[in-house]
């Protein structure tokens, strides 16, 4: 899906007005992203949009890790997933979506680990597959039987 997307990312840094930066000028270190031109950490609201000009992701960085909400879209412009970041970590409800809107999966983390229930739903919203973790660790995993 990566070859649809447009490479163009739009954000609101610690300046008064919105930048217009291409992919290729930010650099993805290990843990953190940042501007190459100063090699200051990014700061701010992150867009990314397919060739078409529809939005196909968006989230936000603080010193150059993501934070908060991300959200990324299909091409048909319904949402595909949703997930949270605190410091750059994964934290709080993960969701991801069918093609046709129907909940695809959800999964929680706590400080970057998986923690708690994992579900996976068929395009019909019928559940398929329940899995439990505790710290990042699986404690057990379910299989629904398909009829």
């Amino acid at each position: 899906m990566k070859s649809l997307v447009g490479f163009l990312w739009v954000f609101v840094c610690q300046y008064p007005l919105a930048e217009l930066i291409d992919e290729d000028a930010l650099f993805h270190g290990e843990s953190t992203v940042s501007v190459n031109r100063a090699g200051k950490p990014l700061t701010g609201a992150v867009i990314e949009t397919y060739p078409s000009g529809a939005l196909y992701r968006r989230g936000a960085y603080s010193n150059g890790r993501k934070e908060g909400l991300w959200e990324e879209f299909h091409v048909n412009g319904r949402l595909a997933y949703k997930e949270r970041w605190k410091a750059g970590k994964p934290h709080g409800l993960w969701e991801w979506f069918h093609e046709n809107g129907q909940l695809w999966g959800g999964r929680m983390y706590q400080n970057g680990k998986e923690h708690g229930l994992l579900q996976w739903f068929d395009g019909d919203g019928n559940l398929e597959e329940t899995e439990a973790y505790k710290n990042g660790e699986l404690e057990y995993k379910i299989r629904e039987d398909a009829g």
